[in-house]
């Protein structure tokens, strides 16, 4: 079965073991028809039908019935997250990569101009998106406390812009 990366892990959501996904290229929305996720670190691998996923403040809440505390969501934090090619009704636009958003525009939350898209480069702890700033890059954490929204339809991006991040 050919598996496709939809996103990561990024921190516990509560204390029954959920966890916020930060998705690359599909909206959280869409991924609710998903019957089948698996996640895989570097030490670990975990296929499931999850208990529980929903959307919450744009971005994917999902429940594996192995993970049941907030410790044990929290040992697969950045951790990849994956579906079936074929779980998902209309799957061609699943097979986007993360470099299908390189040109996206960045734009503050206040809706300023920040830059574009150049490049996603991973990192040992976590991917981060490179913005071509005024001639130079900026590298921004693709987590969902900088990364608030992406809108492939439009081929934007919203950040949270922190203070001195542009200076």
């Amino acid at each position: 079965m050919e598996w496709i990366e939809i996103g990561f892990a990024s921190k516990p959501h509560g204390i029954r073991g959920e966890f916020r996904v930060i998705c690359h290229s599909i909206s959280a929305s869409r991924l609710l028809e998903c019957k089948r996720f698996a996640i895989k670190s570097n030490h670990q691998y975990l296929e499931f039908a999850p208990e529980k996923q929903r959307v919450h403040q744009g971005k994917l809440i999902l429940k594996a019935p192995e993970i049941n505390t907030r410790s044990d969501a929290e040992l697969w934090r950045d951790a990849s997250v994956l579906i079936p090619a074929d779980d998902c009704p209309d799957s061609d636009p699943l097979t986007l990569e993360l470099f299908d958003i390189d040109g996206f525009v960045v734009k503050s939350e206040k809706g300023e101009y920040i830059g574009k898209v150049e490049d996603v480069i991973q990192l040992p702890t976590q991917q981060c998106l490179v913005i071509l700033y005024e001639g130079r890059e900026l590298l921004v954490p693709w987590v969902d406390e900088f990364v608030l929204s992406v809108d492939l339809e439009q081929k934007e991006m919203t950040i949270n812009l922190l203070d001195g991040l542009l200076d």
